[in-house]
């Protein structure tokens, strides 16, 4: 691996890690993938790829929640 290849994965990670605290969860997990990818020895990126995933189901599941109790069923 490059020391390119991995700066670049360092400063993609810190803007996932900047997405995430927007909760802009999808962003978050595709960029922290692309770190993961770009660095695969870095465990961390992996692992962040894992919560972000973990944040946006969970997001997703309670904007569902939400709009069925508002009545819309789509």
């Amino acid at each position: 691996m490059s020391g390119s290849a991995r700066k670049r994965a360092a400063s993609l990670f810190l803007d996932a890690s900047k997405l995430f605290q927007k909760e802009k969860f999808e962003e978050a997990m595709l960029a922290y993938q692309r770190a993961s990818e770009l660095d695969s020895s870095n465990e961390n990126y992996r692992l962040a790829v894992e919560v972000a995933r973990s944040h946006l189901v969970t997001a997703l599941i309670q904007q569902a929640a939400k709009a069925r109790l508002i009545g819309d069923e789509s």
